[in-house]
């Protein structure tokens, strides 16, 4: 079924304008998708060091006696070696602990507080790891982000992804806050803020809701958030959220309180369409209930992207970053 954009969408050539605070946008690639390039990092611009780490897969876990090899956390993949030299990281897990990378800055000098973002769905590969870092190399040199650093996290397993990133709650915020953040600060010998406007995350997919609910739910939040084909969907229902991750643009933007909340998100012409909902029409809502609020959002359509379009996130990741951050000051 054809699903149009938002009627007031404006078109652009490659992504929206860092200087519109709100709106709704659509844009398309100059071939294809598939054509669009990896973020290129030039020569001379300093690197980012990305370390591989394991956590223990749940708060219980983390918990339970570290003798008990059930549930103990597993050493670092092999390698993580490589990424402890400066490489780009290792695809990381094994033996039921969740993959973790951490990335430090260039020139982070040690007990300085970085803000940082969360990334959902980790993995060395992914396309949005790779650009969020080469993204970050550059606008940290550039100066048009503070200096910070990045937490990526991948699922505890593929059968337990949805429970923990569409379930509508702080728990797995919870979860991340107190095993996931203290371990890549060892591991990286660095501290993360605890202030909210320094905290960002970014998901695709279920990891849209991840993020969101690190906003919406946890203390202290996470104030700036980047979705890319968000799962605003029915994906899981609960007592307190009947029509799961609908229920954001259903009955808790529009009926709290707004809050300090900067999101940049998008979705694509061809996205999914299933038993869960239409992500097409999910995503147009959450834009109008944000708009209907007042939040500081922008919304971008992507004609013929698929779900979690690779091509969009290497077109856009520059721009999103830039603005979901671009009215941070540190305190």
């Amino acid at each position: 079924m054809r699903i149009e954009p938002l009627a007031d969408a404006v078109e652009v050539e490659l992504t929206p304008p860092l200087d519109k605070e709100q709106g709704n946008f659509k844009n398309k690639p100059k071939t294809t998708w598939r054509d669009v390039k990896d973020i290129e990092v030039k020569e001379g611009i300093p690197r980012g060091k990305v370390i591989a780490f394991s956590a223990p897969p749940t708060l219980a876990a983390a918990a339970a006696p570290a003798a008990d090899p059930a549930t103990a956390p597993a050493a670092a993949p092999g390698d993580a070696a490589a990424g402890g030299r400066g490489g780009r990281g290792g695809r990381g897990g094994g033996g039921g602990a969740r993959a973790c990378w951490v990335y430090i800055p260039a020139g982070y000098k040690e007990g300085d507080v970085l803000p940082f973002m969360v990334d959902h769905d980790g993995r060395a590969d992914a396309v949005v790891q790779v650009q969020l870092i080469a993204a970050m190399d550059i606008l940290i040199a550039e100066k048009k982000i503070p200096m910070m650093g990045a937490v990526f996290a991948a699922p505890s397993s593929q059968q337990n992804r949805s429970r923990e990133y569409d379930t509508v709650s702080g728990v797995y915020a919870d979860y991340l806050e107190k095993v996931v953040l203290p371990l890549a600060e060892k591991t990286g010998n660095i501290k993360l803020s605890q202030d909210p406007d320094a905290r960002g995350a970014i998901g695709q997919s279920s990891g849209s809701p991840a993020a969101f609910g690190m906003a919406w739910f946890h203390t202290p939040a996470f104030n700036r958030i980047i979705s890319f084909s968000g799962s605003w969907t029915q994906l899981q229902k609960s007592a307190t959220a009947p029509k799961g991750a609908q229920e954001y643009q259903d009955s808790l933007i529009p009926n709290t309180e707004k809050r300090p909340i900067r999101i940049w998100m998008e979705v694509g012409s061809d996205d999914l369409n299933n038993q869960y909902g239409d992500w097409r029409i999910q995503n147009n809502a959450f834009a109008s209930a944000l708009k209907a609020k007042g939040y500081p959002y922008q919304f971008l359509w992507s004609e013929g992207a698929g779900h979690v379009e690779g091509g969009v996130e290497r077109q856009t990741m520059l721009e999103a970053v830039e603005w979901v951050w671009k009215t941070y000051k540190a305190k």
